[in-house]
């Protein structure tokens, strides 16, 4: 479990992502994803601006699954990974038109 002492670890250590943290930043872009970094990206190409960008869950850098290209897929469908979360099946999906395919 995190401490709440700013620049301690899990274990005690000195944790060298909170000792990066800034106290103050231009933006701050919440979730990680595709569009989130995208925007982090273009905001700094000006190198005077500094971005903070957050996502959710656990530091996973020292995880192997993240760290080795064909352990990816290990990832999938991982409630340590995904957060699993189904949306009620849309009638005019894709997946709804099925049934109308022009493959046998």
């Amino acid at each position: 479990m995190p401490s709440c002492i700013p620049g301690q670890g899990h274990r005690g250590g000195i944790d060298p992502i909170m000792m990066a943290l800034a106290d103050s930043y231009d933006f701050v872009i919440i979730g990680g994803g595709t569009s989130g970094l995208v925007v982090a990206s273009r905001l700094t190409e000006d190198p005077n601006v500094t971005v903070l960008v957050l996502e959710a869950g656990a530091d996973r850098l020292s995880d192997s699954r993240i760290t080795t290209p064909g352990l990816a897929l290990t990832t999938w469908d991982h409630p340590d990974f995904d957060w699993q979360f189904m949306t009620t099946p849309q009638v005019r999906s894709l997946m709804a038109y099925q049934l109308y395919s022009c493959v046998d």
